[in-house]
């Protein structure tokens, strides 16, 4: 087991519970590292020596920048069908724990890494970048980088730091011209955000493509086009 830790994450929660529970797997007989990142990119090449290495449990320490750090390190090494990968969540939103159905209570989660059963899921991939959640073009775009920059206040975490940011992008915000094409056939024109979901939700709580499902092979699309900021302020709480 390689437990891949963000200290940051959580205000030192993450690599805290990495530690205990790396402990709690080796009582239980399995060999058990943590390794605390430092940088971006850390989570990813970690991922992709432990695996090379030979570990074949990966889990992820952190928040969904963690997560999606360790997929796409897993998904870079050819000997990754034989691993699996496991999350302690400790982030502001950690969507891909809830789509998954997961909780965020230690017990909980000690359970499920002891005694849990490894499930397939689908990526969605854009160039050979993968992703796990929603991939978003416009409006939620610059949300998110301007929540993922730490600009929005430190206490405000998961969907309030999302919608503080949704009030500061909205004002100074521009509809992109885009041009789309997918199994729903094509679509150009001007755009307030298309979001692109392998599961439903982003944000925390914001269910922007609330019928995608990891299993089924699909990706989801949502697209708003140009609206006024009153009526997108109206669609947010629906969302």
């Amino acid at each position: 087991w390689v437990f891949i830790a963000n200290p940051i994450a959580g205000k030192g929660k993450a690599l805290t519970l990495a530690k205990q529970l790396a402990q709690t797997i080796e009582q239980n007989g399995a060999s058990a590292r943590v390794i605390p990142t430092s940088a971006k990119g850390d989570a990813e090449r970690f991922a992709r020596e432990a695996i090379e290495s030979g570990a074949n449990r990966i889990v992820a320490c952190g928040g969904d920048g963690t997560v999606h750090e360790v997929v796409n390190g897993m998904m870079d090494s050819p000997k990754a069908t034989d691993a699996a990968m496991g999350i302690i969540p400790s982030g502001r939103c950690n969507d891909l724990v809830f789509a998954l159905g997961l909780s965020t209570d230690l017990d909980a989660v000690t359970q499920v890494m002891l005694h849990g059963v490894p499930r397939s899921i689908d990526l969605g991939r854009i160039g050979e970048r993968y992703y796990a959640t929603v991939a978003t073009l416009g409006f939620d775009s610059e949300v998110a980088q301007y929540v993922d920059e730490g600009r929005s206040p430190s206490f405000l975490k998961g969907n309030p730091a999302y919608l503080y940011g949704s009030l500061v992008i909205l004002f100074r915000y521009k509809s992109k011209w885009v041009k789309l094409r997918g199994d729903f056939g094509e679509f150009e024109g001007e755009i307030y955000l298309t979001a692109t979901g392998n599961s439903n939700r982003y944000g925390g709580r914001m269910k922007i493509t609330p019928a995608a499902l990891l299993e089924d092979g699909l990706l989801d699309v949502c697209l708003v086009r140009p609206v006024s900021k009153l009526t997108f302020l109206r669609m947010v709480p629906k969302a």
